[in-house]
């Protein structure tokens, strides 16, 4: 999906990614078909040059207020997003 969203804007985003067993093969993976795109449409590179996009991908053990707003459990999330009359 992240490289048909490349392909409607014509965007060839710079990838970065944090070092982690998630977020590497992942950009490697969009990397790789960004290419494969590329090579099929000609255009696509040359069109998007100059200013390129930034992509970051990162895993989320950088999101450091997930523990401040909710548990861990997707069952204490559930309770403080959706709201049932069961309390």
């Amino acid at each position: 999906r992240i490289v048909t969203l490349c392909n409607a804007i014509n965007e060839d985003p710079v990838i970065r990614f944090q070092n982690s067993d998630v977020a590497a093969p992942l950009a490697a993976a969009i990397q790789e078909k960004l290419d494969a795109h590329a090579r099929l449409n000609p255009k696509f590179k040359t069109e998007c040059v100059q200013d390129r996009a930034m992509l970051i991908i990162v895993d989320r053990t950088l999101d450091f207020m997930a523990p401040l707003l909710h548990e861990f459990t997707y069952q204490a999330m559930l309770c403080d997003l959706v709201q049932t009359g069961l309390n």
